[in-house]
């Protein structure tokens, strides 16, 4: 599965996913990283840029662009356009999926309070607890999260 469109297509999503999710944290009022700053949104992006070069590079971009406007002005430079609407497209897609991405990570804070959970079953900044499901694994916010949208059933809690 290496390719530029591919590569472009993640880098991409991972770039927008990364910077958009540095925001969302800084701005949403019960996340950890509330109200850190401008610093802690420009070294997100910054982040977001380089993971989303990394991953671009890793699945077959070489030039990992990951904006149109940089893929327009290599092909103005380089005289080669057999590969700009195609790249577009990536990139496009890319930024979509990771905006709905985020939008969904979104939803689901606003809608339990939490990006993650610890391994507690808690917020570690709160003594709230989570209701009905109590992660005490890894997977278990995965398994959350599924649960939450009806994916999974919820396990009753064993009688002690």
């Amino acid at each position: 599965m290496h390719s530029v469109w591919f590569g472009e297509f993640l880098g991409t999503l991972v770039l927008v996913l990364m910077g958009n999710g540095i925001c969302a944290g800084v701005i949403l009022r019960k996340s950890y990283a509330a109200d850190a700053g401008w610093m802690a949104i420009t070294t997100g992006w910054g982040m977001g840029v380089l993971c989303g070069v990394l991953v671009a590079q890793a699945f077959g971009s070489p030039g990992a662009h990951l904006n149109p406007a940089i893929t327009l002005a290599v092909a103005v430079n380089t005289g080669n356009y057999s590969q700009v609407l195609s790249m577009w497209v990536a990139q496009l897609l890319g930024a979509i999926c990771g905006s709905a991405l985020m939008a969904q990570i979104d939803d689901n804070f606003s809608h339990s309070g939490y990006f993650g959970v610890s391994a507690l079953g808690c917020n570690p900044g709160t003594k709230r607890q989570i209701p009905e499901v109590k992660p005490i694994r890894i997977l278990d916010p995965l398994m959350w999260q599924l649960h939450l949208k009806r994916l999974i059933p919820r396990q009753p809690e064993k009688q002690r």
